[in-house]
């Protein structure tokens, strides 16, 4: 039985989330480039994005895709549930036949192609690589680490190699350095690091925008504000990709 499906079965750029017992499962870790070029976000549009990712997924390690050399790790898993073929890239799945699971994505013909897998019983979910925050969350972590980086670079890290010349070469004057010249060279790194972060951030918001459309799908509440990785706890013992490449929600 297919629960909470949106679309029919034909190919559709909505999403869709049908819930089951995973059965005939495989999983293939494999290199492919998950990015998209400036011209792919051009043609496709932001109204679109989650029903792009689910549609080029597919496409992830074709010879076009990869001539970027942006290659990563990810799993490319294949199941059914309740009969219906299900396939897709998740950053990393700790998935098992048997599992009660929620998938998310887009019904594709004859199968049902995934972005994200949950498993309501522990909270557990993975996700179309780099799709982990709402639209709020992902903007705050930008200009966090953007001040943090920041102000240790002009406040910290400058200042005190800057002291520890002056102190080799003797001079009387310790700190002799912070000036009107520091000052503004301290306004010129923060325009130029907070530069560097928009660009940044503007090219991962395609994932963010599919992100807040998995957690709508999801039902969960606040899903522009939902940050995974700092919802995920580890434990001692937790494996390593927990909390990088599969999260709790």
């Amino acid at each position: 039985m297919i629960a909470n499906s949106t679309v029919s079965h034909a190919p559709s750029s909505e999403l869709s989330k049908i819930s089951g017992k995973i059965s005939r499962y495989k999983k293939t870790r494999e290199m492919a480039n998950f990015f998209f070029t400036d011209r792919d976000r051009n043609i496709m549009g932001l109204s679109a994005i989650a029903g792009a990712l689910a549609g080029a997924a597919g496409m992830a390690a074709s010879t076009a895709r990869d001539a970027s050399n942006l290659r990563e790790q990810a799993d490319y898993i294949e199941m059914e549930v309740n009969g219906l073929p299900a396939k897709g890239w998740v950053w990393f799945s700790p998935f098992k036949n048997g599992d009660d699971v929620e998938l998310i994505g887009t019904f594709q013909g004859d199968y049902f192609e995934i972005i994200a897998i949950a498993r309501p019983q522990d909270r557990t979910i993975a996700l179309y690589p780099h799709c982990s925050r709402g639209k709020n969350a992902h903007i705050t972590t930008i200009i966090k680490w953007w001040l943090m980086a920041t102000t240790f670079l002009v406040a910290i890290f400058t200042p005190a190699l800057l002291t520890i010349f002056e102190v080799i070469r003797g001079k009387e004057k310790i700190l002799g350095f912070l000036g009107v010249e520091y000052f503004y060279a301290s306004i010129f790194t923060y325009l130029l690091f907070g530069t560097y972060s928009l660009v940044t951030g503007r090219k991962f918001m395609m994932y963010v925008h599919a992100a807040t459309q998995i957690f709508k799908a999801l039902g969960l509440p606040d899903p522009n504000n939902i940050d995974l990785p700092k919802r995920t706890k580890r434990k001692p013992g937790d494996p390593g990709a927990f909390g990088v490449m599969y999260f709790n929600y």
